[in-house]
């Protein structure tokens, strides 16, 4: 039995889990669902309304001209040939009609409206030529959207009883929480690779990294949007295709700029005014993006430069993921060199005379961690142990929390090994963020004792 499947065995039952989380997850926004279709994060095996099995032969593309969100999909309903056409995605049943679609011949050939909220009344989606459109109501399962309520951050009562174990058992079990999230990873990974190629799970991997937690959804949509071939196919416009889309090249007058800032902003309109009208549709609404309370080296439009360099150096970088450590990494990644964004924080910002790394060594870490060990899993099993030799403070505010949590005012003694950390955010994600009872109900204080004998 591997380390991930004694915990997986080990830890709290799903029907127990779900009786614990007394609150139910913030509703995503339309645009944060479509992502997740395109990234293959729902069922390839649907049911629709009316009791058909669905199978999700090919998830499509999005759609560049007015429309359904998705086009070039490929179903089968039932026992049918398998059919292309589109995919509307919608937050609410009635949207079909609410937004005009039904009158629209632009929706006459969607073969799937999938959707997240019902209608209390019966409501059947129909086309402008009155043909039946099978109905897939998604079921959320969002476990990132737990944390949007979190506990106290105070020493919770399971931290007794770890400080009771022998510390090789309490490591093992960190360990073994470790192992199950990276591999967690992996599966995820594994997924998008299957319903693409790896080198475009890698690069959207990598830019939902780029975006923290407060940007993952607009890195993830430009990632999905102007695809990993795009930008090569298109290497002078990489930078004006990404700040384009991104809704950063909206300014009327370039006056208001440091001269360095009119020339660099200049070369980039030139370009995006001449491609501009291929990707109207996907530029992003500024409300996307949350542009305060980031810490200046860490901007968005800093991590779209990072982006663009990804996508130039694509076969050098790939290669570095392929076979992974943290000093390959470092070499290609703690490199990456920019003309302008080496030596500024943002547009808006004035040049400054030290130089500014593009990618940090926290950065790289994270990407090693969240990307380059989990897509590697599957043909190098042990290679999460290696996780074990890498020190990095805590800076994370939950794993800060649920450091507190589990081991009281102690944790500052403890090392900052990446993959013990990775091992109690598993553990605070499965226990803390599903009980907000203070501990009353949590069972986990219990099951620490029954670690010695899985």
């Amino acid at each position: 039995m591997t380390p991930a499947e004694a915990y997986e065995k080990w830890r709290l039952p799903p029907r127990l889990a779900e009786r614990l989380t007394i609150h139910s997850p913030a509703k995503l926004p339309e645009m944060e669902l479509q992502a997740r279709w395109f990234a293959g994060r729902f069922p390839r095996r649907l049911t629709t309304t009316t009791g058909e099995n669905v199978e999700i032969i090919h998830l499509g593309v999005w759609n560049r001209e007015p429309g359904p969100d998705f086009s070039e999909a490929v179903v089968r309903i039932g026992d049918n040939p398998p059919k292309r056409g589109s995919i509307e995605l919608d937050t609410q049943l009635r949207d079909w009609e609410n937004h005009g679609h039904s009158t629209n011949p632009a929706f006459n050939d969607v073969v799937l409206h999938l959707f997240v909220e019902p209608t209390k009344e019966a409501f059947f989606t129909r086309t402008e030529r009155n043909q039946f459109v099978p109905q897939i109501k998604l079921n959320l399962i969002d476990e990132e959207q737990l944390a949007a309520h979190p506990p106290l951050a105070i020493q919770g009562r399971c931290s007794a009883p770890l400080a009771t174990l022998p510390e090789d058992i309490r490591t093992n079990l960190i360990e073994a929480a470790a192992h199950f999230r990276l591999q967690k990873k992996g599966q995820a990974f594994a997924r998008l690779a299957a319903s693409y190629d790896w080198d475009v799970a890698l690069f959207q991997s990598l830019a939902i990294t780029l975006g923290y937690k407060e940007n993952k959804l607009p890195f993830e949509l430009l990632a999905q949007r102007l695809s990993l071939q795009t930008l090569r196919n298109e290497p002078s416009n990489i930078d004006s295709l990404l700040f384009g889309c991104a809704g950063f090249l909206d300014a009327t007058s370039l006056h208001e700029f440091t001269p360095d800032t009119q020339v660099y902003l200049r070369s980039l309109w030139e370009r995006w005014w001449a491609i501009r009208i291929r990707q109207e549709r996907f530029i992003l609404p500024r409300s996307a993006w949350k542009l305060t309370g980031t810490r200046p080296a860490n901007h968005p439009q800093r991590r779209l430069a990072a982006l663009g360099l990804i996508a130039t150096k694509w076969e050098l970088i790939a290669e570095t993921f392929r076979d992974p450590s943290l000093p390959k990494l470092q070499k290609i990644l703690g490199n990456l060199e920019h003309s302008y964004w080496s030596y500024h924080y943002t547009i808006t910002s004035r040049r400054v005379d030290s130089h500014l790394a593009i990618l940090g060594r926290s950065r790289i870490i994270e990407m090693l961690v969240n990307v380059a060990i989990p897509s590697s899993l599957a043909s190098q099993p042990e290679i999460w142990r290696s996780l074990a030799k890498i020190n990095q403070p805590l800076e994370n505010r939950k794993l800060k929390t649920g450091m507190l949590r589990l081991f009281g005012d102690s944790h500052k003694t403890m090392t900052n090994s990446v993959l013990l950390q990775q091992g109690v955010l598993q553990i605070y994600e499965d226990f803390c963020l599903r009980d907000l009872t203070d501990c009353s109900r949590c069972p986990f204080p219990e099951k620490v004792l029954q670690w010695e004998k899985i």
